[in-house]
């Protein structure tokens, strides 16, 4: 509270939630709140879930197939845009979250199993 700024006090919002509340203050961020709902361990996986999603989508943003690399650059240009949003909102009900991690995901399985098709076939 002595970091709040003067004019913040003037809100009536503000002196609301501070004096008459029964709650805690939400800070709204991804971050703090998987660290705090599932430990270290439940982060750790959530950030190890990230990074091979990031992995992936580099791997398709590389490929040689306009639509791998269509995809590999949505992934991730989702995962720079989570990141960022990340710190201001704390849900895991964000459909394009699932939605464009599981299209690079499915994406990056198609083509693993055209590449294998293709080099059983010469």
């Amino acid at each position: 509270m002595q970091s709040m700024l003067d004019s913040a006090w003037q809100l009536a919002e503000v002196r609301g939630l501070i004096y008459y509340s029964t709650g805690m203050m939400n800070i709204k961020s991804m971050w703090s709140r998987v660290l705090a709902e599932t430990g270290l361990v439940g982060f750790a996986f959530f950030l190890i879930f990230l990074v091979v999603s990031a992995v992936t989508a580099v791997q398709l943003s590389r490929s040689n197939r306009l639509i791998n690399k269509t995809i590999g650059w949505m992934g991730i240009s989702m995962l720079l845009a989570f990141f960022v949003e990340g710190f201001s909102v704390d849900s895991f009900a964000l459909p394009y979250l699932w939605f464009t991690l599981g299209l690079v995901a499915a994406n990056w399985w198609w083509s693993r199993t055209e590449t294998k098709d293709s080099l059983t076939t010469q």
